[in-house]
Parts: structure tokens; sequence; C-alpha cells
């Protein structure tokens, strides 16, 4: 009686050829996961790789992204991003078209780190700065949102004053994203001495490592660098001549109010040259 052949096995090679068609298989499901089209895990957050003779899941880039945007809507910035871009941004003089054109150069270029706007109220400094970020957004940065004051309040409450180390924990997504915007920036007259020590740590740090930062304030550069020299020193660092912007106050450009009389000065928004006073106003205590 013979005895019954035995089938033969599949290669290692053809093994691992199934192996890596299951995966491509696994890889063209699309998913569930909404706020941001990812065309390489197609929104499952998830992709498929051969490891060795093994099927296995890894997340995928655009999580970190989806992690900025659920940030950003608990924020509320995210919501805003819908309606203040750079298309509904009015322009009808030529300060606005300034502020506009300078704005959307950083948002395609990025070719600083530092984008500052500072000076008159209800000028669009938030609407342009938010346009930015949504830009920003959509190429698959990380961007975090902080309204400055609210932010470093929670900082020193959580840490305590001189408690470095811990700071420097809570600071950590702060310091470590791809992008970040830092609304009503050092608006109070007189920031304290701890203040003005995690606003120089945050700036110092992102400035040195050439991470994209956006800055709006109520303060134009020369009334920043009153505030504190270095600071405003190392924010005309990373923005250069092309970034560095301010508006002077004019009520008159204040979008807020009822039918505004916009000026017609094209000279009243640009680049705010550093004062050469060394003094500061601001003393703690």
């Amino acid at each position: 009686m013979k005895n019954a052949s035995t089938p033969p096995q599949p290669s290692e090679g053809d093994l691992q050829a199934q192996l890596q068609m299951l995966c491509k298989m696994h890889n063209e499901v699309p998913g569930t996961l909404t706020d941001y089209d990812c065309l390489i895990c197609k929104n499952k957050g998830l992709l498929f790789v051969l490891s060795g003779m093994c099927e296995v899941a890894r997340q995928c880039s655009c999580m970190p992204v989806r992690e900025s945007i659920r940030r950003m809507k608990h924020s509320g910035l995210y919501g805003q991003m819908q309606t203040k871009t750079f298309l509904s941004y009015r322009v009808t003089q030529p300060w606005q078209k300034l502020l506009h054109d300078r704005a959307r150069q950083f948002a395609e270029k990025h070719d600083m780190p530092g984008f500052f706007i500072g000076g008159q109220q209800g000028c669009g400094k938030t609407h342009l700065c938010t346009a930015i970020c949504g830009s920003l957004l959509r190429q698959g940065l990380r961007v975090q949102y902080f309204v400055w004051e609210t932010y470093v309040k929670e900082i020193l409450s959580r840490s305590g004053v001189s408690d470095r180390d811990e700071r420097e924990s809570l600071m950590r997504p702060l310091m470590e994203a791809d992008a970040v915007y830092l609304d009503d920036f050092l608006r109070k007259d007189c920031p304290t001495q701890a203040e003005r020590s995690v606003a120089f740590d945050v700036v110092n740090r992102r400035c040195t490592e050439g991470r994209i930062t956006i800055v709006s304030s109520e303060k134009e550069m020369d009334a920043l660098l009153m505030t504190d020299q270095a600071i405003a020193s190392r924010i005309r660092e990373m923005c250069g001549a092309d970034y560095c912007l301010g508006v002077a106050p004019d009520r008159k450009k204040n979008y807020r109010l009822p039918n505004p009389q916009l000026s017609e000065s094209p000279a009243d928004a640009g680049y705010c040259p550093p004062s050469p006073t060394d003094s500061a106003r601001c003393t703690d205590g």
C-alpha cells in the first residue's frame, strides 16, 4: 500500500507575499474617523505593515494632527477656523492687504519660524493668525492654541512659582508642538517676574529649536520691548522683518465697532522697528 503524498508546504517567500497582500487589503478598508481626511490610512488611524512574518498595526502619522484638532475644538479655535480664513478676511485698505499678504505668505512658506502681529484691537489679528493655523493644520502639522493669560495662570498655579521641573513637564505639549499660536500675548501692562519667566522659556526654547510660533498681542513690538526686552528681541529674531507686523492705535481700524470708518493710510501697518531704549517700565511688587 502506497503512502499518501504530503502536500507541498508554501515557501517563506509565498507566505510573505500572502501577508503583504493581507496588509494591503486591510489598508484599503476605509475608516470612520472624522475632522481630517487622511489619504494614507483612509481615516482609520492605523496602518498595517509586515514585521518579519507577522502583520502588525501601527499608528498613522495623522493621529497627532487629529489630537491637535481635538484640542482646538476644546479651546474653541477649531470652529473659528471654518469662518476665519484668508478668503473671508476683509481687504478694503492698503494696510489690510499688507497684513493679509504677509500672513498668507508665512502660512504657505513658513520660511521663518515666527510670525508676530500686534497693536490695535479689532483689526483682524486673531482672524489672520487663525487662518495661518488652519493652513498649517491642513498641511499636516500639529498645531496648538493657547490664550496666553489663561495658559500662564494654569502653569503657575499647578507648578508653583519656583518649581521649574514641574513647570517644564506641564509645558512639554507647548514646547514640542510643530506649531503654536499664542493669543493675547503679554497683554497685561506689568506681568510678574514669574509670568515673564514662563514667557521667556517658551519663546527662547521654540526660537532655539526653530519651531513655528505665531504670536498676537495688543502690544506693538516697541511696547513689548518696554515690557521685556529679552522676550521681545527673541520674537523679533524668529520673525525677521517680513513677519514682525504692527497696527498703530486707531479706533477706525476696529471692525468690531459699528460702521467703522477705516483708515486710508497704508503706512500704519508693517514692521515695527525695535525701540532704542534699554529701560523697562514694569517691575514686580
